[in-house]
């Protein structure tokens, strides 16, 4: 369906890449490649705080999220590739290393603290899941030896 206005704006679709409408009157215009290219940008920036709000990622700021946005853009037209799940994919690892490391040192800190905790003397049973701990970096059979990083 065409609209007198035209004036585009991305709207998440079920993955058949028709989401684009017009801005002014909500028409739907369905798949255009010729606006995904033309408006890579909205389109990102859409899924990107659709990711947002619904608590997949999170962005700190706008700065962040317009960098995130460009450089998701910018790829996409490195490697003409505009379709809105190449798009989720690259939002979703766009701070995946940070976000990996955050989470790693919070798991070895929670561990360390954990052991720390439920060892007083040669055996003792973990406060918070009840395994009788025997030494240092036991910690059962669905932990590692954490008396070294873990990950």
């Amino acid at each position: 369906m065409s609209c007198k206005h035209e004036t585009p704006q991305w709207t998440l679709a079920d993955c058949n890449e028709d989401g684009w409408q017009c801005s002014e009157c909500a028409a739907k215009l369905g798949f255009r490649p010729d606006f995904d290219r033309e408006h890579t940008l909205d389109k990102v920036e859409t899924i990107l705080f659709w990711l947002h709000e619904h608590d997949f990622i999170r962005v700190s700021n706008a700065t962040e999220g317009d960098g995130m946005a460009a450089s998701v853009a910018r790829h996409c037209h490195e490697t003409n590739t505009f379709d809105q799940q190449t798009i989720v994919g690259l939002v979703v690892s766009f701070g995946l290393t940070r976000h990996q490391e955050f989470w790693r040192k919070e798991a070895v800190q929670f561990f360390c603290q954990h052991i720390a905790r439920t060892l007083k003397g040669d055996s003792s049973v973990c406060e918070a899941c009840g395994h009788e701990v025997k030494q240092a970096g036991d910690m059962g059979p669905l932990f590692a030896d954490f008396s070294k990083e873990p990950f």
